[in-house]
């Protein structure tokens, strides 16, 4: 797999925003200035996402009928979904097991999954696991993500710790790179229509 960026010509990306929930946001062990800085770095992602003319994906987390509808579970502000973005919906932890979003995936060609979101230690991580099973090239984004403290290890200790393991199959890189990395891709494709 060759690292995101690098080669002559690469296709656009899409952006999956993992749990971009309310209660994701306010969940029992993330430090408020961890859940701050994701929030703010998911914005800054999504928003060159947009500009750029990816595909952009929300997956939801989703435990019952009428549970995306309680408040809870609606975006968190900034973070909505557009009328033109898909959005999925599911039960366990990872992306793949929404098979609608699955499809989309396989609808998209040979694409490259740009993640953010909250719940690195589960949603982000078993999505992660799952695309590179599926041998689709994941990138996630250092900083637009969060993990929440756990068995007395702070959130940051378990972000750094789960970035080095995700780092060993998928690529880890920072809003800033993201965005210097795929600031050129836009300037060749607005001139290469």
């Amino acid at each position: 797999m060759k690292p995101f960026g690098r080669d002559s010509f690469v296709p656009a990306p899409a952006l999956l925003c993992l749990d971009l929930q309310r209660e994701q946001a306010d969940a029992t062990g993330l430090a408020p200035e961890d859940a701050r800085r994701c929030i703010e770095q998911c914005r800054r992602v999504l928003r060159h996402a947009r500009r750029a003319g990816w595909q952009v994906a929300h997956v939801h987390r989703h435990n019952g009928a009428n549970a995306c509808l309680s408040e809870p579970s609606r975006p968190i502000e900034g973070l909505e979904p557009l009328p033109r973005e898909a959005v999925f919906y599911r039960d366990r932890p990872s992306a793949f097991s929404s098979a609608p979003f699955r499809d989309f995936v396989s609808r998209l060609g040979d694409p490259r999954l740009i993640v953010v979101g909250f719940s690195l230690d589960a949603s982000v991580l078993f999505s992660a696991v799952a695309g590179h099973e599926l041998r689709i090239p994941i990138t996630v984004v250092q900083g637009a993500l969060a993990a929440p403290s756990l068995r007395g290890f702070s959130g940051e200790v378990m972000e750094t710790v789960l970035l080095s393991v995700l780092g060993s199959f998928v690529e880890v890189v920072s809003a800033d790179q993201l965005v210097e990395i795929t600031g050129p891709l836009l300037a060749h494709a607005a001139n290469h229509p």
